[in-house]
């Protein structure tokens, strides 16, 4: 069974080998990456690799943003070159978790009447850390609820299919279509973790780049890329800096109430899969703490605790082990408004296309 990889990558240099690395030491045949104009030298680290590992680059101009379209090429050359029977379409900071097997294993075992799996997707909390390591190894604490930040749903999850000549990507990655799908649905054994806030330098940077590219992209409706719509605009503002210290990063207190509230977990699902000995690619210096040209509201330390604190940790770490818990909060989150709300147009789309074929 083969499974490629692609992704779309600009300016991702702190992450994106790891993400190459994790995936390919995980099963992956071939990874084909879409560079969209970095100039942080992420393009430089996918020629490396390009030369010592199965991964081809093809390069993209930061014009109009046209994910989809350029998603679905990469899929279908995955196909038609590399022989993909599964694809996985991916971004730099999103990684395909099989918590208790490895990817190639959890995909192999997808039954065959599925076509197009849609897996759930967990994002990453920013966190003050001296950043020796890769962010997986280093940012172990995600979201029980990740939600959009402005609307207040759940983030779709990410879809995954098998190969065909002619696959369609929707926008996000959320969808795949073709004339030779069948049936789709969300299956519980895989995981998608997400780190899309890193840093304040990191976050600034990709602000830019995305509103800039909706800015660009006239043919979207405003709906599509609305949270960085609003971001490019409080960047042009020069309110970002606001937007990241009171939203998207927690300092030492606000992690202890966040697991203390249940509304912060520890994770190390994937950190566990990865080498210890692993590094960040990035060769920009670390920085351990948040100084995004404006004062923090508090004074951040590193996060260390008290002997309290590192007993509920713990506590809390054991509950998380418990496989039952697992099974019972998946559950819940299966059932949440949002995914009942689509169960009848799921159902319905999949009634069409048996129809149709």
């Amino acid at each position: 069974m083969r499974l490629v990889l692609t992704m779309m990558a600009r300016d991702e240099i702190d992450i994106v080998a790891c993400n190459i690395a994790y995936h390919l030491e995980q099963g992956v045949s071939h990874v084909i990456v879409t560079d969209n104009g970095s100039v942080d030298g992420t393009r430089d680290v996918l020629a490396d690799l390009a030369r010592s590992a199965p991964v081809t680059v093809r390069d993209q101009e930061p014009t109009e943003w046209q994910q989809g379209v350029w998603v679905s090429e990469m899929a279908r050359l995955a196909y038609e070159q590399f022989g993909a029977d599964w694809v996985i379409n991916t971004d730099a900071d999103e990684f395909f978790v099989a918590p208790d097997s490895t990817l190639v294993e959890a995909v192999a075992a997808i039954p065959e009447p599925l076509d197009v799996v849609w897996v759930t997707r967990h994002d990453f909390v920013c966190v003050d850390r001296p950043r020796e390591r890769t962010p997986p190894q280093e940012m172990l604490f995600r979201k029980r609820a990740s939600l959009h930040r402005h609307a207040g749903t759940w983030i779709p999850p990410k879809a995954i299919h098998r190969g065909a000549a002619d696959v369609v990507v929707t926008f996000g990655c959320h969808d795949a279509s073709s004339s030779s799908f069948r049936r789709r649905e969300g299956i519980e054994h895989l995981v998608t973790f997400h780190y899309p806030v890193r840093s304040f330098e990191q976050f600034e940077s990709k602000v830019r780049n995305a509103g800039s590219g909706f800015a660009r992209t006239k043919d979207l409706p405003l709906s599509t890329g609305s949270e960085h719509r609003t971001w490019y605009d409080q960047l042009l503002n020069g309110e970002l800096a606001d937007e990241f210290r009171d939203h998207h990063h927690f300092d030492p207190e606000e992690l202890r109430q966040a697991l203390a509230s249940g509304e912060v977990v520890e994770d190390h699902r994937l950190a566990g899969k990865l080498p210890e000995s692993g590094t960040s690619s990035s060769t920009a210096p670390a920085r351990a703490r948040f100084d995004p040209r404006t004062p923090s509201k508090t004074s951040v330390m590193p996060f260390r605790g008290s002997q309290a604190d590192r007993a509920l940790l713990e506590l809390l770490d054991l509950l998380r082990q418990d496989r039952d818990a697992k099974a019972k909060a998946l559950e819940a989150m299966q059932r949440s408004t949002s995914w009942r709300m689509t169960a009848p147009l799921r159902r319905g789309m999949d009634a069409l296309r048996r129809r149709r074929d």
